[in-house]
């Protein structure tokens, strides 16, 4: 039986050979945030990138505007190796915390010099905010940008779970989806996580 893969990122899953893709989530960008804060770009001064997808869709509205080269030279941090390979991708360099988790990057941050620095977050609308949380506690300027929201993908075509063994979650996303989607659950099926975040979710939602 095939382990069913729940994200959008299915190119760098490492056992795709022997996985059945199901994007059971979608994004749907939310460009006007965007335009709304280009005037804004020079001040930046720190980028943080916590999906691939952010990456994608603020580098590709950069790319259209010719803006790409505001991320040049700025000292951008991704949160893990998945999110660091898409924006080396657009030939731009970012470190990587040692785990990749919010939390990850608070403790990265706490390692760097700070002073006089503006930070910009473009995310998803359903994203943690454990980030804004120190920045406001250590009153760091920074601006978060909801790109995109997350919503569940209602057009796949129907399966059989119980052709599966195993289902590998992507984000709490896919999680809430899956439940949603799915009323009955068989019980053989094995559970797995990206990472930590989405671990305590399929505890709490799943377990």
């Amino acid at each position: 039986m095939k382990i069913l893969y729940l994200g959008l990122n299915f190119e760098n899953f490492k056992e795709k050979e022997k996985a059945y893709h199901y994007p059971i989530i979608k994004v749907v960008p939310k460009t006007k945030y965007l335009r709304r804060y280009l005037r804004d770009l020079p001040i930046i001064t720190h980028y943080i990138f916590t999906s691939p997808r952010s990456v994608s869709i603020f580098c590709d509205y950069l790319l259209n505007v010719n803006k790409l080269y505001f991320l040049k030279n700025k000292f951008i941090i991704t949160i893990g190796k998945s999110t660091q390979r898409t924006l080396a991708g657009y030939n731009i360099n970012s470190t990587i915390p040692k785990v990749s988790t919010q939390e990850g990057i608070v403790e990265l941050l706490k390692s760097i010099p700070l002073e006089n620095s503006f930070f910009l977050i473009p995310r998803s609308s359903m994203a943690r905010q454990e980030i804004d949380c120190f920045f406001d506690e250590e009153r760091i300027n920074y601006i978060t940008l909801d790109i995109y929201d997350t919503c569940i993908n209602r057009k796949l075509e129907k399966i059989d779970l119980n052709d599966f063994k195993e289902v590998f979650f992507t984000s709490p996303s896919t999680v809430k989806a899956f439940v949603e989607i799915f009323k009955n659950i068989p019980s053989h099926l094995i559970f797995k996580a990206i990472g930590p975040v989405t671990k305590q979710a399929i505890e709490k939602n799943l377990m």
